[in-house]
């Protein structure tokens, strides 16, 4: 995950849609990707990467704060969402949130160069919020809710120097 945020800072602005198309992966295998071979193109890394993030065990934003999350979310105080979601952002097992803040920092980094890769904060939360949040169970409610784990994800991305 590291290589590739480090490797993606550099390529962000590149025009196009960095996250949204997917690359050169084998398709038994999505999430496998020599880094090593010269025979890959930004699309590849970025699916591998979406990948790996979706087959974690358990999202980098726990099952366990995912209820509380999802609540901050709702709220209608923006300034009780933002602290919220800030204050529920350290209580994440320290590795979770160290990748977490690597992933965001990369975003927020994609997303200052909107204007030629036409990723937005709000299309990044589209693409991430059900990546890094997830309900232990997939239900009706959990499929409703997915707008609100993009808020939660957007807050992030928007913020990202207040949490």
């Amino acid at each position: 995950m590291a290589v590739a945020a480090l490797w993606f800072d550099e390529v962000s602005a590149e025009p196009g849609k960095l996250y949204r198309v997917h690359g050169k992966t084998d398709p038994l295998n999505p999430g496998s990707v020599d880094f090593n071979s010269s025979d890959w193109d930004d699309k590849t890394i970025t699916s591998a990467l979406k990948f790996y993030l979706r087959s974690l065990s358990e999202p980098l934003m726990t099952y366990d704060l995912h209820r509380q999350l999802l609540i901050a979310a709702k709220s209608d105080n923006l300034d009780f969402r933002l602290s919220e979601i800030h204050l529920l952002i350290y209580k994440l097992p320290e590795k979770n949130r160290e990748m977490l803040e690597m992933l965001i920092r990369h975003l927020v980094n994609v997303c200052c160069q909107s204007d030629e890769n036409l990723m937005t904060p709000s299309n990044m939360a589209v693409i991430f919020g059900p990546t890094l949040m997830r309900a232990k169970e997939e239900t009706v409610a959990a499929m409703l809710d997915i707008k609100f784990q993009n808020i939660v994800v957007e807050i992030l991305i928007e913020d990202y120097k207040k949490v």
